[in-house]
């Protein structure tokens, strides 16, 4: 063996990181690990209107009761009030 050989590898030398091992690309089956996409910024509208759960007991045609809560908003000035459920009403009534 010579002294100054380099095609010897040895399990202790440390191999530099290549560009694939520095940015890998991520699977289909793993969580993505990049930044979140940023949340919308809430309406300006909300300044102006209260949120608040308005609860209704319905009674069912078989003369069963259930509880269903929905989502309002009430002005601060005039108290009309407005469904405000996010994933069914949007704020352009307001």
């Amino acid at each position: 063996m010579h002294g100054n050989d380099d095609s010897i590898l040895c399990s202790d030398a440390v191999v530099p990181p290549t560009a694939a091992s520095q940015n890998p690309t991520p699977s289909p089956l793993e969580p993505s690990t990049g930044k979140r996409k940023p949340c919308k910024k809430e309406s300006d509208v909300w300044e102006h209107f209260e949120k608040y759960d308005l609860v209704l007991d319905l009674k069912g045609v078989d003369g069963s009761k259930r509880k269903e809560v929905e989502k309002r908003a009430k002005c601060k000035y005039c108290s009309a009030t407005y469904a405000s459920d996010t994933k069914k009403n949007g704020t352009s009534n307001m």
